[in-house]
């Protein structure tokens, strides 16, 4: 296992977020406006903020888009299996990454990996790594976040765990 894993050390994508040019419906009430494209695999969770937009994919990565510019901003790596789920907090910066039996806690402003938290209510500090679930854990579905971004609520097999998430800020 390493001690953290950054973005800056990985292979950063060219994405970019392009206006869509399909055929739009004159009276279409909704329209489709742009299109972000990085990912190598199907992209299975998105969260955005009003400047932000995060996506997580099947190729084990999360991305950060910055809206204003267009583009790719942060490609977060390192992930043990598909990334499902993920939940960004505003005012600390912290993003949420689920994968495999995991939750990788994200700083932004770094690109570090903080802590990982693990289906059975235990919890490290920067990367866990390996790609096979061990015993005593299972696989992480979803995850929610409360308003004030202090509560982490974690579905994994038959169980929902809350996590106070103020000492990772």
């Amino acid at each position: 296992t390493s001690g953290t894993t950054q973005a800056s050390e990985q292979q950063m994508g060219n994405g970019v977020i392009s206006t869509y040019q399909g055929k739009m419906a004159l009276r279409a009430p909704l329209v489709c406006t742009h299109v972000a494209e990085g990912h190598s695999r199907a992209v299975l969770a998105v969260a955005a903020t009003d400047d932000l937009l995060f996506t997580a994919s099947r190729d084990r990565t999360v991305k950060v888009w910055d809206l204003t510019e267009g583009k790719e901003s942060q490609t977060l790596s390192g992930h043990p299996n598909n990334v499902v789920a993920v939940k960004y907090d505003l005012e600390s910066r912290l993003l949420y990454s689920v994968s495999s039996a995991y939750v990788r806690v994200w700083d932004l402003r770094t690109s570090k990996c903080l802590r990982t938290l693990c289906s059975s209510g235990s919890s490290t500090n920067g990367v866990v790594s390996g790609q096979q679930i061990p015993t005593g854990e299972a696989q992480m579905n979803d995850i929610a976040l409360n308003h004030g971004g202090n509560i982490l609520y974690t579905a994994a097999s038959d169980r929902v765990r809350v996590w106070d998430v103020r000492k990772c800020k």
